[in-house]
């Protein structure tokens, strides 16, 4: 039988017999827009509040400043990376707007609010009204949606570019069949793809593996070999592609022994060898819920028993979806099994949005019951409330780094003849950025910036390089730290007079003068 999909019929919930919440409907249409639009204005009232930039948002944006268009072609500098296509569109944007925090975020944030439309046509299509709603809700409001989707960063590029191959490959699924100009189109499109975001291989292994389920299975014995050339094709014009662009850009850095060391907690530990394996697996997957449903214990239940109905569900009634939306998370473990895609949830992002539709599908089950559908309606609305950062409307949105241009905003307003500004490596691209690429009012004066290493932040280096600048005659020192641990302080006053103390989110500033 053929697995097109289909969605049932909108009919009033009665409370006499099973709910059947449709996705038709205006109210349901009307509600699940407003989710969405609200879920727009909020990430429009945080680009607006133009957060500091962290560490990485300016090593990757420095790299858009020193190379030309093509130079972008190449593995990136500073420990980034970034998807070539992606990297010409945000280059793009400071040279037309310059280096300020709203410039460089442009491009994440349009492609954020394209993810908000593309998401709501995937959630109307696939689950029931109230579920559709709920899913809009997460999806919209969550805290790591509005982070990335206001960072200089390829993460909101990404869920868009990941839900474009669902939504387009769905679509296609609706069809009788695969014809000639269909399969160029998509053979066409994915290898563009991936060059604008590297995790949208994976969602095209999901969707090739849907595309033939589908066509391969319920398609008369005739007509199979024609649909199996043009998935033949398909397939090795999106593995040519993405073999041309890890032989470029990725095969420098998968495997160097920095980047293994950093992730190494991330990388999934398949197959477990030790009990501390599979508590680091259980710590990677449950990582996954809490970051894109809620880190309570009644968000990890509903999770996980959400994502388990959820999967069953789709197997057994729609298994072409549930390749679609499975194969690519999975996809990206194998990867990190071998040690060449890392778990760290900024990677995983593009995942998140496929496992809530899994996990709103599984629920979904509960919300058709009488009376279950209530009890599970408020754990969702509970853990919903929980997880929604609403608040961003009316004060400033903080994510988990430090606001490290407040620390330099308050060296800039106090530094006098003869104070240095000494930036340690972590501090110091963010210290550059604000001191050529976008000045403070008033700008830093004297400034000297700890070299990069691969060691970057190491702190007996730094105390290292106080002790040089000293003794070259450099005795006070403004000193900024972008973690909130006071080692640098109590270091400080053991070794020094510590004065002009200044402590903004996540980090402090003060000036230190040696004995």
């Amino acid at each position: 039988m053929p697995f097109a999909v289909s969605s049932d019929p909108f009919v009033p919930f009665d409370w006499r017999r099973p709910a059947t919440w449709g996705t038709s409907g205006r109210a349901v249409t009307l509600a699940l827009w407003a989710v969405l639009g609200l879920g727009a204005l909020l990430r429009l009232a945080v680009w607006q509040q133009a957060r500091s930039l962290y560490l990485d948002e300016a090593n990757l944006v420095r790299n858009f400043a020193e190379r030309t268009y093509g130079g972008l072609f190449r593995p990136l500098g500073y420990e980034q990376y970034a998807p070539p296509i992606f990297s010409i569109l945000m280059k793009a944007a400071t040279d037309a707007f310059g280096y300020g925090e709203r410039a460089i975020r442009l491009v994440p944030l349009l492609a954020s609010l394209a993810g908000l439309v593309v998401f709501g046509a995937l959630a109307k299509r696939w689950l029931s009204g109230v579920a559709a709603v709920l899913a809009a809700g997460f999806f919209g409001w969550s805290s790591i949606y509005l982070d990335f989707a206001t960072a200089a960063k390829q993460y909101s590029s990404d869920v868009l570019l990941v839900l474009l191959v669902l939504f387009v490959t769905d679509r296609q699924l609706q069809k009788p069949t695969l014809s000639t100009r269909a399969a160029g189109a998509l053979a066409l499109g994915g290898a563009t793809a991936i060059w604008a975001s590297m995790p949208v291989v994976f969602a095209l292994a999901g969707a090739g593996m849907a595309l033939a389920w589908q066509y391969l299975y319920q398609q008369r014995p005739a007509e199979r070999g024609p649909v199996s050339v043009r998935l033949a094709l398909m397939g090795v014009c999106w593995a040519g592609s993405f073999g041309a662009y890890f032989l470029l850009l990725l095969h420098t850095d998968a495997r160097a022994t920095n980047l293994q060391q950093f992730h190494d907690d991330y990388f999934l530990p398949f197959p477990p060898r030790s009990a501390a394996d599979w508590t680091l697996i259980g710590h990677q997957l449950s990582g996954l819920i809490d970051r894109g449903f809620g880190k309570t214990g009644l968000a990890i239940a509903l999770g996980g028993l959400g994502l388990l109905g959820g999967m069953v569900g789709l197997i057994r009634r729609h298994p072409a979806r549930a390749v679609l939306l499975l194969v690519p998370p999975l996809s990206a473990l194998a990867a990190s099994a071998m040690h060449y895609y890392s778990l760290v949830p900024r990677l995983m992002l593009f995942a998140l949005p496929l496992l809530l539709l899994v996990l709103m599908t599984g629920l979904d089950a509960g919300l058709r019951r009488p009376w279950v559908g209530l009890a599970v309606l408020g754990a969702v609305l509970a853990t919903l409330g929980n997880q929604q950062r609403l608040s961003a409307f009316w004060q400033p949105f903080q994510a988990d780094y430090a606001d490290v241009r407040a620390g330099l905003r308050h060296v800039a307003a106090h530094q006098r003849p003869g104070e240095l500004l000494m930036a340690n490596a972590n501090v110091a691209p963010v210290a550059l950025h604000y001191l050529r690429l976008a000045p403070l009012d008033p700008p830093l004066g004297a400034v000297w910036l700890e070299p990069y290493r691969e060691v970057g932040g190491d702190s007996a280096l730094f105390t290292q390089d106080i002790g040089r600048l000293v003794q070259a005659g450099h005795r006070r020192l403004w000193l900024v730290s972008n973690l909130p641990d006071p080692w640098l302080r109590r270091w400080a006053a053991a070794t020094g007079t510590v004065s002009q103390e200044y402590d903004f989110y996540r980090g402090y500033a003060f000036l230190y003068e040696a004995r």
